[in-house]
């Protein structure tokens, strides 16, 4: 609980998790970090991500996917269990 706000810098605005998501979430700075790599890697290949859509396998609560959305045309975050893709929302 006192970690919430390392994971999400904006937890109190409706982030929802279950207790696995708790330690199984990348944290919101990891995960901006990576967006940032992957995005940086697309662009050196001189792909424009507004001409495809990405896929989030295995989202979870949806950590990465969250981090990944602002920069791209439409993503799509699947999940086993319902209930962490209710929280990806």
């Amino acid at each position: 609980w006192i970690q919430r706000y390392r994971l999400f810098s904006l937890y109190d605005k409706g982030i929802k998790f279950d207790d696995e998501s708790w330690y199984s979430v990348t944290p919101e700075v990891i995960s901006v970090h990576v967006a940032h790599q992957c995005l940086n890697n697309l662009y050196n290949c001189n792909i424009d991500l507004n001409d495809y859509i990405v896929l989030d396998l295995f989202c979870g609560c949806g950590g990465n996917a969250i981090a990944l959305a602002p920069f791209v045309k439409q993503l799509i975050a699947v999940d086993i269990d319902p209930v962490k893709v209710s929280y990806c929302k």
